[in-house]
C-alpha cells in the first residue's frame, strides 16, 4: 500500500495528520493493524521573491504555498514531480525523488520568466457577430477560412459570451464590466467605467477603434446597416465620448486601421469592427468567412520586411460576440458572479450565458495551444492586459474569476 500524506510548510494551508512517529495504520486483510511508515520529502525555493506562490506536484499530490518550502510524507518509492511558479521558470521543472528511508531534500531553482510584452507590443481584436461554435466549425469545414484557423493557432473550446445581446460583449471585452447585461432598447445611454484605453494612455500606449463604413469619427447616427452603432463599445464609454476630441481621434473609420498596418503605425491595441454584412450579422457565415479570409490572410502573410516584422510581434483575436441559447450550453457559473441576468432572461444559475461560441489567438507563439477552461469576456480582458503588461480596468478582469488565458501563448 503507497501513501502520501501531505504537509506544508512556510504558509501553506495543506496539511494532513501524522501520528507522532510518523506513521500511519491500515488493516491487512485479516483486520491487523500494519504500521506504514513515511518520510520527509522537503523542497526549498531559490530565486523567488518573498511571498511569492508557488507549487509542487509530488505522486499525484499537489502542495501550493508562498514561503520558501514546500514539505511531503511519503512511504518508500520513486515518485515523479513538477514546480511551478506563475512568472518564474524552474530550471528543473520535473523530476524523479527516490525514498529509501530517510530525510530527502530538493532544491528547486526559479529565474523570471520572459514577459509577454518582450514579444508582444500589438494587440488587435477583430469581432464577428451571433454563431455557435459548432455551427462555425461545421460550415464548409473542409475550405472554412475559421476552421483553418481555429486549428492552426490557439483556440478556447470552452468560451461563452458573457450575455446577451450586444453591446455588453463589446463592452466587457474592452473594459471587463458587462454593463449589468442591458438589452438594446436601453442603450441610450454611456457607461462611466474604467477602461482599456484609459489604462493604455495612462501607460503612454496608443489604441485605436477601427469600424468598417462609420461616416465620420465617433459616429452616434443609429440609422445606418453598415455601421453598426450597437457594436462599438467606445460611444458607450462615458469618458471616451464625451471628450470629443479624444473621441473623434481614436474611434475611426477602419481605412485608418490599413493604413496603420502599411505604414508601421499600428497602435498597441486596436478593436476592428467590420460592418454588418462582413461581420456575419446581415449575411451568410460563408460570405463573412470569405472576407475574414481576405482581410486577415494579406497581413499574416506579408511579406514586406516593415510589416512581416510588425506582424511577429502581434497577437489577433478573432472573436464572435455571443452565440445561440441552447440550455446547458449557454455558458458557465462562477461563484461569487452574479447570475441575475441568466437567471431573469434564461432561468439558469449562470455568470455567463451569452452562448457557447467561437475565439482564437493567432501569433508566433499559439501555435496549435489553447486554454480549455470555461472563459469569457473578461477572460480576454485580462489576456489583454497581461500581454501589453496593464493593470486591471477595476472591472472582473485580472482577477482570480477571470484570469488571463496565458496558457494560449508559448514564449522562448
Amino acid at each position: 500500500m503507497t501513501v502520501v500524506v501531505l504537509v506544508l510548510v512556510g504558509g501553506g494551508l495543506y496539511s494532513a495528520e501524522m501520528t507522532p512517529d510518523s506513521r500511519v495504520t491500515s488493516a491487512d486483510a485479516s483486520g491487523l493493524a500494519l504500521a506504514v511508515h513515511t518520510f520527509e520529502v522537503r523542497f526549498t525555493a531559490h530565486g523567488l521573491p518573498a511571498h511569492t506562490p508557488w507549487s509542487v506536484t509530488l505522486g499525484g499530490v499537489s502542495a501550493q504555498g508562498n514561503g520558501p518550502q514546500l514539505a511531503f510524507k511519503v512511504t518508500n518509492g520513486t515518485y515523479a514531480y513538477t514546480t511551478s511558479a506563475t512568472g518564474y521558470v524552474p530550471t528543473v521543472a520535473a523530476g524523479n525523488v527516490t525514498m529509501h528511508g530517510g530525510y530527502v531534500p530538493v532544491a528547486v531553482r526559479f529565474t523570471a520568466a520572459p514577459a509577454p510584452a518582450d514579444y508582444i507590443q500589438h494587440v488587435v481584436v477583430i469581432m464577428l457577430e451571433n454563431s455557435n461554435l459548432s455551427r462555425i466549425l461545421g460550415d464548409r469545414a473542409a475550405e472554412s477560412y475559421q476552421e483553418y484557423l481555429y486549428h492552426t493557432y490557439a483556440r478556447i473550446p470552452e468560451y461563452y459570451a458573457v450575455c446577451h445581446s450586444s453591446p455588453p460583449n463589446y463592452i466587457a471585452l474592452v473594459s471587463g464590466h458587462t454593463d449589468a447585461c442591458q438589452e438594446n432598447a436601453t442603450r441610450d445611454h454611456v457607461v462611466d467605467v474604467g477602461n482599456l484605453p484609459d489604462d493604455l494612455q495612462a501607460h503612454g500606449m496608443s489604441w485605436g477603434g477601427y469600424f468598417e463604413s462609420m461616416a465620420t469619427p465617433c459616429d452616434r447616427v443609429r440609422g445606418t446597416i453598415y455601421y453598426g452603432w450597437l457594436h462599438d463599445p467606445f460611444v458607450d464609454l462615458e469618458d471616451i465620448v464625451d471628450n470629443q476630441s479624444r473621441c473623434d481621434a481614436h474611434v475611426v473609420n477602419s481605412e485608418a486601421f490599413n493604413a496603420s498596418i502599411a505604414n508601421g503605425t499600428l497602435p498597441t491595441f486596436s478593436y476592428y469592427v467590420p460592418n454588418q454584412l462582413d461581420d456575419c450579422h446581415n449575411s451568410t457565415r460563408s460570405f463573412c468567412d470569405d472576407w475574414l479570409r481576405g482581410f486577415l490572410s494579406p497581413i499574416l502573410n506579408a511579406t514586406a520586411p516593415a510589416e512581416a516584422d510588425l506582424v511577429r510581434h502581434t497577437a489577433f483575436f478573432v472573436v464572435y460576440d455571443e452565440g445561440d441559447y441552447h440550455g446547458t450550453d449557454a455558458g458557465f457559473n462562477v461563484s461569487g458572479v452574479s447570475t441575475a441576468y441568466c437567471v431573469r432572461h434564461y432561468g439558469v444559475t449562470m455568470s455567463a450565458c451569452g452562448g457557447s461560441t467561437y475565439a482564437v489567438a493567432i501569433s508566433p507563439y499559439s501555435l496549435g495551444t489553447l486554454d480549455s477552461a470555461d472563459a469569457t469576456d473578461m477572460d480576454l480582458t485580462s489576456t489583454f492586459e497581461w500581454l501589453l503588461g496593464l493593470p486591471s480596468d477595476g472591472g472582473y478582469d485580472g482577477g482570480v474569476d477571470f484570469p488571463a488565458l496565458t496558457t494560449l501563448f508559448t514564449f522562448p
